[in-house]
């Protein structure tokens, strides 16, 4: 899915605005995330997670990338999931896309951090890395 340009040219485009050097090569800038649960997540809940990337640079942005959730506490191990973008999901120069990562697993309840792993050069400083998972409601 295409999100349309992040050049601040439509202003009702929720992207954050990032800066394209177009004597850069593509290159991937991370956005924001979208844990794509509708009611939130819960333990025991198995997920996916929507990323926003836009390209700072001056060609088209191709390549493996990948991205790694940490739990709240160290004894839950670090999540990876990972993406080809190339062919028709390629990132044209200053433009932002939509991609969906993942199955991961809600282990633990608490704030998890969603962080950019290969492939991706730049965080967005608007960037929330926040993951919140909930307590599993009685039943």
């Amino acid at each position: 899915m295409d999100v349309g340009a992040s050049t601040g040219a439509d202003s009702s485009n929720t992207e954050p605005e990032f800066e394209v050097n177009e004597a850069e090569p593509g290159a991937f800038i991370l956005l924001r995330n979208q844990p794509q649960v509708p009611n939130g997540i819960t333990v025991g809940d198995e997920f996916e997670i929507g990323i926003h990337l836009g390209n700072p640079g001056g060609e088209p942005a191709t390549g493996e990338v990948s991205v790694e959730l940490t739990p709240p506490n160290e004894e839950e191990p670090v999540q990876t999931a990972s993406t080809s973008i190339d062919g028709d999901a390629e990132i044209p120069p200053g433009e932002a896309r939509f991609f969906t990562l993942g199955r991961f697993d809600a282990t633990v309840a608490g704030d998890w951090e969603l962080t950019a792993a290969s492939g991706i050069e730049r965080v967005s400083d608007t960037y929330d890395k926040t993951i919140t998972v909930g307590e599993r409601p009685d039943d």
